[in-house]
């Protein structure tokens, strides 16, 4: 099969990166995983994100192992992420930041996770080590309010973990800080920078500090200069893909009775309903021009991925009907026009 997925050179020690990436959360118990993964390189996906169980059973470790056998040469090509930094559960409904002290403290903080997660995938380091959240402690679905780690020493500690990986990324990160890093790395080394992005935005954030990225923000080909944008869920998580398949009112039947959780609620609103008709208005127009039978989930992937600002987009896949529709996504995000963007956003 000819590769479907361009590959996109980020200085990454002579790798290169998928212009579509999968995470692996949904695969390590899977039993069609092998299959999937072997489905993905064969498209052209060749960019990792690996969510460690530490299952002996874990089926992504498994798939590894015996592809690093079979084909080691293209083994070698492909690139892992490794995430650290999510705050830990001290207690029941207290998360602990990592990200405190001074910069060897915090590097003392991730180090131990980082080995475990190498040595757990039989990996000599990691090609990417993104720090998944910033310094921040949540208290009962509440983010704690007070001073955070000057980013000049969360870098410092990410400079003495080098050893265990090629380049830093960040997830989640305001702005601001987002942009200090990245001065603080040189305008030779560009910034991975990760959060969410989807048609379905939300309209608050969520307890556990994750950072959104908008429309408006992505459209802007000034955004986060030297700053490689890698945003994930293009399609929203799980409730988001049930609106793409049955529309927004599908939704009600995957909320508990006393009503959709907090994560849920953010992307039921009024905006997002009127997002729905456009994106089946928008679907429909053009699989009528051009004798295509795109899906409205297939244009949602397209929709993030065509963003001037978005290099490539990390997605998750239970199953190889979904994989073909990430694929068939991709590509169509090479036909749509950027400028037809802000119509699904409502503009």
């Amino acid at each position: 099969m000819e590769p479907l997925v361009d590959k996109i050179d980020i200085g990454l020690n002579g790798k290169c990166i998928s212009g579509l990436m999968l995470g692996t959360s949904t695969l390590y118990a899977n039993k069609n995983c092998s299959s999937i993964l072997d489905a993905a390189v064969e498209y052209g996906i060749n960019t990792f994100d690996l969510a460690p169980s530490h299952l002996s059973s874990d089926k992504v470790k498994e798939w590894m192992r015996n592809f690093r056998k079979k084909d080691p040469e293209t083994f070698n090509k492909l690139v892992f992420v490794i995430k650290g930094g999510f705050p830990i559960e001290e207690k029941p409904g207290y998360y602990c930041s990592q990200l405190t002290g001074n910069s060897t403290t915090i590097a003392r903080n991730m180090q131990k996770s980082l080995e475990e997660a190498l040595a757990f995938y039989e990996l000599p380091k990691a090609d990417i080590f993104m720090l998944h959240r910033d310094d921040e402690d949540y208290e009962y679905n509440s983010i704690v309010k007070r001073e955070k780690t000057p980013v000049e020493t969360i870098y410092e500690a990410t400079r003495q973990l080098s050893p265990f990986y090629s380049i830093p990324a960040i997830s989640n990160w305001q702005d601001d800080r987002a942009l200090e890093f990245s001065n603080l790395m040189g305008k030779e080394n560009p910034l991975i920078c990760s959060s969410y992005f989807s048609l379905w935005e939300r309209n608050g954030i969520p307890w556990h500090g994750e950072v959104s990225y908008t429309h408006e923000n992505l459209m802007n080909t000034s955004y986060l200069p030297n700053c490689i944008i890698l945003p994930y869920s293009p399609l929203g998580g799980f409730f988001g893909s049930r609106i793409c398949l049955g529309g927004v009112e599908e939704i009600n039947k995957y909320c508990d009775e006393d009503g959709p959780d907090s994560i849920t609620q953010l992307i039921i609103h009024d905006k997002n309903r009127e997002k729905y008709k456009r994106l089946k208005q928008y679907t429909e127009q053009l699989n009528d021009k051009s004798m295509t039978s795109y899906s409205p989930l297939q244009m949602t992937i397209a929709y993030c991925l065509g963003h001037p600002r978005v290099t490539s987009a990390f997605t998750c896949v239970k199953s190889m009907e979904q994989l073909e529709n990430n694929i068939k996504g991709y590509l169509l995000s090479k036909l749509i026009p950027s400028t037809d963007l802000p119509f699904l956003n409502l503009g």
